[in-house]
């Protein structure tokens, strides 16, 4: 009788595609199953989104890298540390290993920071752009028109209230 596979926890869904972000940096998302490639970027967008308050911006012609693979989940400590469980890619051959789809963060471009849209001072168009700027020895976050490319101060406020949802 064969053991039946360990399934992980801690996965959320986002876009209906349950992910979670794993790596020393968190620059792995990984998600349960395969994926088509427009669904998992999606699933990370909102992640990006809700999770972090940013939107990526990948570089122009250029797609970020989603590979369906096979993992092997297990409940266990690895290296010495405690973890809930780790994951090894593998093939799916491997007894017990699991479809899933991953997305390497380094692949996804740039990263912006989101705002609570406002009208730009120049152009009057509506931006939710925002970026941080180094200022009195730490960092201001000030909107950034992406037709214009004028900044404004941003308010902390309005960041906060992108990153839940609110002014969208």
């Amino acid at each position: 009788m064969t053991e039946a596979p360990y399934t992980p926890t801690g996965f959320s869904p986002f876009r209906g595609v349950p992910l979670t972000v794993i790596g020393e940096d968190g620059e792995i998302f990984l998600a349960l199953g395969h994926h088509d490639d427009s669904r998992m970027l999606a699933a990370v967008a909102a992640f990006h989104r809700t999770e972090y308050g940013m939107r990526h911006l990948p570089e122009p012609g250029e797609q970020p890298a989603v590979a369906r693979t096979w993992a092997l989940f297990t409940q266990d400590e690895f290296e010495g540390e405690n973890y809930e469980w780790y994951v090894t890619f593998t093939g799916p051959l491997t007894p017990g290993a699991q479809p899933v789809t991953r997305v390497d963060d380094d692949t996804l471009g740039d990263h912006q920071f989101l705002a609570r849209p406002t009208r730009c001072p120049r152009c009057r168009r509506m931006s939710g752009a925002a970026d941080t700027r180094p200022h009195d020895g730490g960092l201001a976050f000030r909107h950034r028109c992406r037709t214009c490319t004028t900044t404004w101060p941003a308010t902390h406020r309005q960041l906060l209230a992108a990153a839940s949802g609110g002014g969208r």
